[in-house]
């Protein structure tokens, strides 16, 4: 258990850690600034008194979400370091990801922790209106003749080539620039001087694109320097085996580097057969390595901001953050929007993936979507319900990334009521290793109805179960007892949200946790998940239906009762399987001879013709053989579109790659001082992005990100002092 001391915090600030430099340097900086100033060890000594008469006072566990506002002061020596308005959106979303525990890899915190891991209930917006009241992205930018910076607090006034802070008592001020000495970042505690109060944040490791770079990546430098701008410490409480206040965090024997496998033991006094946290985002583990703030560690930082740094509570910095979409034509356009934040839709259907009519297409719900009714919809079958609009539908827990859980090893179920006689065709499991296991059906009483015995692989797949499913109540979903004993199927343990409908043929109630009708039961959810369930149309005939393979792989029901098999998962077992043959155009296709040349599709587009392209003059397109002059569509354009170029005082225009995913990167020279102005836009004309530039020259290299745009093409226009150039940008 670890013990609170004020005298052993303090005393601990002056602790030296040789790899601050190249990883964190709060604590180098926390040292420096005592020096300099011995009676800031006073302040923070009182400062961590007030955050415990606090803790000891209140009740942490609270569901109002804090909104602390934030202006990013980008501090710029040369044109790479100026980020995007992007990549600064992307790190937006990264800390308000990890401090509400909404990052896609909880996944990865370990079972053993899961139970302390916690959402912070603090959330980041860029400011929307600057300390006079003004409107404001909440971006600065500002050039600067210091080629770099360091510890100093340089960056953090205009005097010494950086920028000066705005209210440190109501916005958290974060300095983006390039560090000195192998930093990524140092934050300041509560109790510093006001004038410097911040996090600082080295440009290449800042977000998740454009200048970042790996293994710090993914935006988690600034994760972990926040923690210490709300109080918190190292996790080995930068000492052997030391204290960082947390008593739900193993003391560790020293930092983490890399990503180690779990568990990783300190030879620490009670570290636990479970061993580091080293996924908590006070670590220096890796970024992709990093998924976890505990709740004791979440107490420390709600109180630091009740208390030093209570100003955030009452601050107007987010009373106005109207970003959204500003295109009137938009399905998604809002009135109040003042700053485009690139999520205009222009497609609109409907969204829900269960809806008989889902489009994946779209990214708007129009309302338009129809809940699948599960029956068959063939008149002359003689099971046919009216009502019935599929026969195919999918429901149950879709994946899953809701709340928390982990892989388990024991014998739980689901427990659900059939209103129809159907079949489970399929559902998606994520099993902790290989493993061969056997899914059961069961009535109420645990009586088997059906089974089957597959092999599994580790991570994600479908599995083909094809039960029978009578009409009942209380029915169980689940694996033979004993079934999972060395290898673990996921379950979540935390948010299930019960009665799960599928097509009103099957409803999911609650699962077996803790009993039938235990309190658990509505919490946990197992194993099962994207449930696929069928009701095959029967022969008028006999009324019972039978199976064929009508020649492409697929399994019908002839409507005889004469089929060639009896069930459903014998015809399936039987039929052709299906193949893969390339149509010379760069597309794969099954034959339906079960001969094709590839066993999969995957194998089939690996192989298929790559694209290449050719000019037809002026424009470039795909011949189709595998035998274009270019090779990407980028050299295409360079060469069929880039004529004239000197007249506008430009050269070396680079736009890659392209077609995209998302992101667009963008480079050229302009020979010449000369106004610039770049913008993308769609095929209405509609600005998506723009970037203006006065009196420039020399070379730009930008990336913008196009992920909230609707796939189709898109423009490029770069307008200078001599005229215009157009390129064309395929969103794929």
């Amino acid at each position: 258990m670890k013990k609170f001391l004020i005298g052993f915090f303090i005393l601990s600030f002056g602790y030296y850690n040789i790899y601050s430099q190249r990883n964190c340097g709060t604590m180098q900086y926390l040292s420096e600034q005592i020096e300099k100033n011995p009676s800031l060890k006073i302040n923070f000594e009182k400062t961590e008194h007030k955050l415990q008469q606090w803790i000891n006072s209140n009740n942490t566990k609270t569901s109002n979400v804090i909104t602390i506002p934030v202006v990013v002061h980008v501090v710029y020596y040369n044109s790479n370091e100026n980020i995007s308005d992007q990549q600064i959106f992307s790190q937006i979303d990264i800390i308000n990801e990890d401090f509400r525990r909404l990052n896609a890899d909880t996944i990865n915190t370990p079972l053993a922790f899961q139970s302390v891991a916690v959402d912070t209930e603090i959330e980041f917006c860029l400011a929307s209106e600057d300390p006079n009241g003004n409107t404001t992205t909440g971006i600065t930018r500002t050039a600067t003749s210091q080629s770099s910076f360091s510890t100093n607090d340089g960056v953090k006034y205009s005097s010494s080539g950086g920028v000066d802070a705005w209210n440190t008592s109501e916005y958290l001020n974060i300095w983006v620039c390039d560090l000195s000495g192998g930093l990524l970042g140092y934050a300041q505690f509560p109790g510093g001087t006001a004038s410097s109060d911040g996090v600082v944040c080295d440009y290449a490791y800042f977000g998740n694109m454009g200048t970042a770079t790996s293994p710090y990546d993914q935006g988690r430098t600034l994760t972990h320097e926040i923690g210490h701008w709300l109080n918190l410490r190292h996790i080995w409480g930068d000492s052997f085996c030391g204290n960082d206040f947390c008593n739900d965090t193993p003391e560790h024997s020293g930092s983490n580097y890399g990503c180690p496998n779990f568990p990783s033991t300190s030879n620490c006094n009670g570290n636990g057969s479970s061993g580091d946290m080293f996924m908590n985002y006070m670590d220096y583990t890796d970024d992709a390595c990093m998924n976890i703030f505990t709740n004791d560690q979440k107490t420390r930082m709600i109180a630091a901001i009740n208390t030093s740094r209570s100003g955030l509570l009452t601050s107007n910095g987010c009373s106005n953050a109207d970003y959204g979409c500003t295109d009137q034509s938009a399905y998604n356009y809002s009135p109040v929007a003042i700053f485009n934040d690139g999520s205009c839709c222009y497609d609109a259907g409907c969204m829900d993936p269960t809806a008989v009519n889902y489009n994946p297409t779209v990214c708007y719900d129009d309302g338009s979507c129809i809940a699948p009714v599960l029956g068959c919809n063939d008149p002359g079958a003689s099971n046919y319900d009216a009502n019935a609009n599929t026969t195919i539908a999918s429901g149950g827990a879709i994946d899953n990334t809701f709340g928390t859980g982990g892989y388990f090893n024991g014998d739980q179920h689901l427990i659900f009521d059939a209103t129809k006689e159907c079949i489970i065709r399929s559902a998606t499991i994520y099993s902790e290793a290989n493993n061969s296991i056997t899914f059961e059906l069961r009535n109420s009483v645990g009586v088997v109805i059906d089974d089957t015995t597959l092999s599994v692989s580790s991570g994600q797949q479908i599995v083909n179960l094809n039960f029978e499913v009578p009409i009942g109540n209380d029915m169980q979903l689940g694996v033979a007892q004993g079934a999972l004993q060395n290898v673990g199927l996921y379950r979540n343990n935390a948010s299930a949200s019960y009665p799960y409908d599928i097509a009103s043929a099957i409803n999911i109630t609650s699962s077996s946790a803790s009993g039938n009708g235990g309190a658990n039961a509505f919490i946990y959810y197992y194993f099962y998940y994207d449930i696929e369930v069928e009701t095959p149309c029967q022969g008028t005939g006999t009324g019972t239906a039978s199976w064929d393979c009508d020649g492409q792989g697929n399994c019908f029901d002839p409507g005889t009762g004469n089929g060639q098999y009896t069930s459903l998962n014998q015809c399936q077992s039987s039929c052709i399987t299906p193949t893969w043959d390339c149509d010379g155009q760069g597309n794969c296709f099954d034959p339906g001879t079960g001969n094709g040349q590839y066993a999969s599709l995957n194998q089939c587009q690996s192989s298929c013709i790559t694209p290449t392209w050719d000019c037809d003059g002026g424009t470039c397109f795909d011949p189709g053989n595998g035998m274009g002059l270019y090779a990407t569509l980028n050299d295409c354009e360079v060469a069929c579109t880039n004529v004239g170029l000197e007249v506008l005082n430009l050269e070396g225009l680079k736009i890659y790659p392209n077609p995209s995913s998302d992101i667009f990167n963008i480079e050229f020279s302009s020979i010449r001082k000369q106004t610039l102005n770049i913008r993308i836009y769609n095929s209405l004309g509609k600005n998506i992005l723009e970037d203006h530039l006065n009196d420039f020259s020399g070379s730009y290299n930008q990336t913008f990100n196009l992920k909230y745009s609707a796939k189709g093409v898109y423009f490029l226009e770069i307008t200078t002092n001599q005229g215009i150039i157009n390129k064309k940008l395929i969103l794929k």
